[in-house]
């Protein structure tokens, strides 16, 4: 059975981007996005008299960029430290990957007694829970222990056996995970239960980035972690320009978004997978099979909370083209783009009505 390893990274910036200068967005987990060259200069404002500051570290398992416009440098560079302090903070609190962070210690004890956090951790947990109950369980934040078992943690994916891949999904349950409000403690019911915030704890880091920028008088910025993006204001009273990636043409737009002190959230097959069989197995795992899931090739949540976009872009993802839009139809301040194969194998795409006169589609059928 020959299994093939691939791992796509978008392109830093498209040519005419590059020409004027535009703050190239780093590659990531869901990466898309590149932002215009309208984005910065030209027609938003009217000529780069001032420069950009922006400043780049890796932090939550991928390359954080925050990029600030029309300050002074020094206070600018204040801001983005203390920005870069918050997320650092999250990170200690919530990675899996980090011994004595809550998450480590939660998943170690967690089966045994309950475990004391921290306000954040217990409400993006909480967000969690309630967005597995929103999707039907398309979410869950218990799917560590399939994660691990088909290799997608350490970024080795492999076809795992069949009793292994029965006894992981007794662990997957995002119902078994007790919250003491009062307390402010969690435990598990179930011995071997493991949570992984990945698909939530990103977005909340960039949440509190862009509050810490705000409550420090910052009014135009781009916070990018791997793709978890959010823009912050609106270019001289129009709109952010954002270049959704093309999930099967790298280095290539699939279309342009319209977003306006929003998040922009992505999940795609393209960036973790291998091939088996001639086809695709991506990291995006349906808790419900604990397989990965199959058809839909990305999807792109717009929301006010990269938290909350971050998340429902994987349930969707999980959900499909027609659950999936029926589900982000349904919601408030939500969002969607949807990019399936269709019964001909042809790349299909559908969205939100929200998003009709602010999407511009330059390949695929809509």
């Amino acid at each position: 059975m020959r299994l093939e390893r691939k791992k796509l990274y978008f392109k830093k910036s498209l040519s005419a981007a590059r020409q004027v200068g535009v703050p190239c967005l780093p590659p990531g987990r869901s990466v898309i996005l590149c932002v215009l060259c309208a984005l910065w200069c030209g027609v938003f404002f009217a000529g780069c008299q001032k420069p950009l500051i922006k400043e780049s570290r890796f932090l939550l398992g991928t390359t954080v960029q925050i990029t600030i416009k029309g300050k002074e440098e020094a206070k600018a560079r204040e801001a983005i430290g203390l920005a870069f302090k918050e997320i650092e903070r999250i990170e200690n609190l919530m990675s899996k990957y980090r011994e004595g962070s809550e998450i480590s210690i939660l998943n170690r004890e967690g089966a045994k007694r309950p475990v004391k956090v921290s306000e954040d951790t217990l409400r993006v947990i909480r967000e969690s829970i309630r967005i597995g109950e929103l999707t039907d369980g398309a979410f869950d934040i218990t799917i560590s222990p399939l994660m691990e078992l088909w290799g997608f943690s350490e970024k080795e994916g492999h076809l795992p056996e069949e009793e292994a891949l029965r006894e992981a999904l007794t662990l997957v349950n995002y119902g078994s995970i007790s919250l003491n409000e009062e307390e402010g403690t969690i435990r598990f019911e179930k011995e071997g239960m493991e949570i992984d915030l990945g698909g939530a704890a990103k977005g909340y880091g960039v949440d509190r980035a862009v509050e810490v920028l705000r409550e420090n008088g910052i009014s135009q910025a781009i916070v990018n972690a791997g793709g978890d993006l959010y823009l912050l204001g609106k270019p001289s009273g129009d709109f952010w320009k954002v270049g959704l990636k093309h999930p099967r043409k790298q280095g290539e737009m699939l279309g342009i978004v319209k977003v306006q002190d929003e998040a922009v959230a992505t999940s795609g097959d393209y960036e973790n997978y291998f091939i088996l069989q001639g086809k695709r197995v991506c990291h995006i795992i349906d808790p419900a099979s604990g397989r990965p899931a199959q058809g839909t090739l990305s999807v792109t949540v717009i929301a006010r909370e990269s938290m909350r976009a971050d998340a429902l872009a994987t349930a969707l993802f999980v959900l499909g083209s027609e659950k999936g839009l029926k589900l982000a139809s349904r919601l408030e301040g939500i969002e969607a783009i949807i990019v399936r194969d269709d019964e001909r194998g042809e790349m299909a795409i559908s969205m939100t009505e929200g998003l009709k006169d602010r999407v511009i589609i330059l390949g695929g059928k809509s």
